[in-house]
């Protein structure tokens, strides 16, 4: 096997080491944070979007929000 030819694999392996570990590190951006140790996911049920301006309940001061199971209360 030629030099350059030993040179351009170890160049493209170390390419793919590179794109595999930053694929890694920026994989969390687009599948979102893991869930903390016995966490479970919370189902959030929104109402059908209207036509008005703005928010009915943006003016309610101070807001109670709980959780039933898995469901979250307003």
């Amino acid at each position: 096997m030629s030099r350059t030819r030993k040179v351009l694999i170890a160049i493209a392996a170390t390419a793919v080491i590179l794109l595999g570990a930053i694929g890694l590190r920026v994989l969390p951006l687009f599948t979102g944070p893991a869930l903390p140790a016995g966490a479970t996911r919370l189902h959030i049920t929104a109402e059908e979007p209207n036509f008005s301006l703005g928010c009915a309940t943006a003016a309610l001061s101070p807001v109670r929000v709980a959780a039933s199971g898995d469901e979250l209360t307003l």
